[in-house]
């Protein structure tokens, strides 16, 4: 597991505006890209598994 924070750094225009590109850039990156799919495949499998734990008959 990988915690990626970035602070808004008080910065001058050039620079400013090179930092907001980046960031928001990052996410089309391959390495977030993948992050981003297994992070969704796995939300389906675990809300799948809940839900088919909430059908069955509890004794």
């Amino acid at each position: 597991m990988v915690l990626f924070i970035d602070f808004v750094k008080p910065l001058k225009f050039p620079a400013r505006f090179v930092n907001w590109t980046l960031m928001n850039l990052a996410v089309f990156t391959p390495f977030i890209r993948e992050g981003l799919d297994n992070h969704k495949a796995w939300e389906k499998k675990f809300y799948a598994e809940a839900e088919a734990f909430r059908n069955t008959p509890q004794n």
